[in-house]
């Protein structure tokens, strides 16, 4: 009987490289801010787009003959895009590469534990400038700009600007450092604890609020499962609020009437699922600047608001 020889990709030769070795952008995004879309509009109109939550951020223009070349456009769409914004275009493989090789002896669990409760008690201080001696890091660079843009949306909101929210993805950036998107939680929940105490309001509601801000203290401070339960049924309590649905035509939406409650959901959701803080956060902000598809004048307080909280965490000063 003859011998069945294995099969083998591209006729024995090396495995064709991925997508995040060809377009890295792509890859990047579909990995962590959003996804792509590739389709036919009408009869012979073909559309490739990516999109986040917020709707459009990039469409391609004219027909391509082959994939390659919608593919390429995307690529250099998204690697621009994705620069004005402040986005870490490095791919995860990439990233995990670089980890690896510039990766530390390991330490002893014990040691590390505590050099990381130290680090967390130390806020990082960047500063506008860098000092003589100092020069900023390449993180620090990227959430210097993303900070310095939060400011210029502000500043352009005062002069009569305005701009789809999709503006406002440079915070996915920010809220990738766990201890940093678990602040931001905390301190959105606190300007919603804040709003309610200066508007009429239901006794219930600023309970349910109250208890959030007591109970989004950092993880550290209270490790414990029956924090982390806590906070799932004080987050159920806030849906079940809120829990009215209604069918139209292409699905169903949920009826809201408070949206300082959806905030305060958005970010007990970004704590408990700290690896989808930078979507529930995103999420918590555009709901907080009180507009879901554009930025208006009226919403420079509130951009200028989460501007300034960045600052002070990161220590940056303002130019």
């Amino acid at each position: 009987m003859a011998e069945r020889k294995p099969v083998t990709s591209g006729g024995g030769g090396p495995n064709p490289p991925s997508l995040g070795q060809v377009y890295p952008a792509i890859a990047r995004w579909a990995s962590g801010y959003g996804w792509v879309e590739f389709g036919i509009e009408g009869l012979d109109r073909p559309s490739i787009r990516a999109l986040d939550e917020g709707g459009r951020v990039w469409e391609g223009e004219g027909k391509y003959e082959m994939l390659d070349q919608a593919l390429q456009a995307m690529e250099a769409g998204l690697t621009e895009f994705m620069r004005e914004q402040g986005f870490d275009t490095t791919s995860s493989s990439d990233q995990r590469s670089a980890r690896r090789s510039t990766q530390q002896p390991r330490k002893s669990a014990s040691k590390a534990g505590t050099d990381r409760r130290r680090a967390a008690r130390i806020p990082r201080q960047f500063t506008g400038r860098a000092g003589k001696h100092q020069p900023r890091s390449e993180d620090e660079q990227r959430a210097i700009k993303k900070v310095e843009r939060l400011d210029k949306i502000a500043e352009e909101l005062r002069q009569g600007g305005h701009f789809s929210v999709t503006r406002l993805t440079t915070l996915k950036g920010l809220c990738e450092d766990p201890e940093a998107a678990g602040a931001f939680a905390r301190f959105l929940a606190r300007k919603i604890q804040e709003r309610m105490r200066q508007k009429e309001t239901s006794q219930r509601s600023r309970d349910l609020v109250n208890r959030a801000v007591r109970e989004m203290k950092p993880e550290r401070d209270d490790p414990t499962e029956e924090r982390k339960e806590r906070l799932f049924s004080l987050c159920h309590e806030i849906e079940a609020e809120q829990n009215e649905y209604r069918h139209i035509d292409w699905g169903m939406v949920r009826l809201v009437k408070s949206m300082d409650l959806i905030v305060v959901e958005h970010c007990l959701r970004a704590v408990l699922r700290s690896y989808e803080a930078s979507f529930w956060l995103y999420q918590a902000a555009r709901d907080y600047t009180e507009h879901t598809d554009v930025l208006a004048p009226s919403s420079a307080p509130r951009v200028e608001e989460i501007a300034g909280f960045w600052r002070n965490h990161l220590g940056i000063q303002r130019r």
